[in-house]
């Protein structure tokens, strides 16, 4: 079996980190960078989704494990303290894999056309002025959005900031992703939706964004480095993310230690 790391910057993780390599290399793993079977994530959440990114390219054939340094998190299935279980699973090879949608983000402007992955969500957004978006459904108009922006979320991402924001929480076996508005304006002039939208496996929302050149898009913890963005199509990836799971932990279970 062949393993690589991502972890976040402080003494524990890098020490995690050498006793994982430590026991997997004992036991004939191989530590590569390139082409791993497994990434271990140790760190937190926002760890885990640098790890997505740095490996989204092999998401065909990689799976996740993620180990957390501080308190539990929603990708994070393990603690320090259970470290030695772990490892011992691992050595044994005891593992489910569960996978987790993801999303596909096609953007395109003044700097050209560039595409993204994203397994929590995107956002757009003007910090300068009220945006101005046409969103077709399937390629059919559906509403004119005026408000401070759009945030497209993955089931696995419905949590984070599409909670925030009075999304609906979506289990990441269903194969499907939604968009939350961000104030959006509703008055005698001016109507949107005014409610979170649910889009199944197959469709594609494309956002035409009208009049602005300051938007800011955001895709997990990523910033699009171009502020003149015009459209943006979003529909779910061919590949998910799979994780490898050496234990129970179901999503309610995860929501209910984290919010309730």
């Amino acid at each position: 079996m062949r393993f690589a790391t991502v972890i976040r910057h402080d003494d524990v993780s890098a020490q995690t980190k050498q006793q994982i390599m430590q026991v997997l290399i004992q036991h004939g793993w191989l530590y590569d960078e390139k082409t791993p079977d497994f990434v271990i994530s140790i760190g937190g959440d926002g760890t885990m989704l640098e790890a997505f990114q740095q490996y989204q390219a092999i998401l065909a054939t990689v799976k996740f494990i993620a180990i957390h340094t501080g308190s539990l998190g929603f990708y994070t299935d393990w603690k320090i303290e259970e470290l030695d279980e772990l490892l011992t699973a691992m050595v044994a090879e005891e593992y489910t894999t569960v996978g987790f949608p993801v999303l596909a983000i096609e953007l395109d402007g003044e700097c050209g056309p560039c595409s993204y992955l994203a397994l929590n969500e995107l956002t757009i957004s003007d910090p300068a002025k009220t945006l101005k978006i046409e969103v077709q459904i399937d390629g059919e108009h559906f509403e004119t959005f005026r408000g401070t922006g759009l945030c497209v979320s993955t089931p696995s991402g419905s949590t984070g900031y599409n909670k925030s924001l009075g999304g609906a929480l979506i289990h990441p076996r269903v194969e499907a992703f939604q968009m939350t508005e961000i104030a959006s304006i509703n008055n005698k002039v001016y109507r949107t939706i005014g409610s979170p939208m649910i889009f199944y496996k197959k469709q594609y929302i494309d956002l035409h964004v009208e009049y602005s050149n300051s938007v800011t898009v955001t895709y997990d913890h990523l910033v699009h480095d171009c502020l003149a963005v015009t459209t943006i199509r979003c529909h779910l990836h061919e590949y998910k993310a799979q994780f490898a799971r050496f234990k129970k932990r179901p999503f309610w279970e995860r929501v209910n230690n984290s919010f309730i």
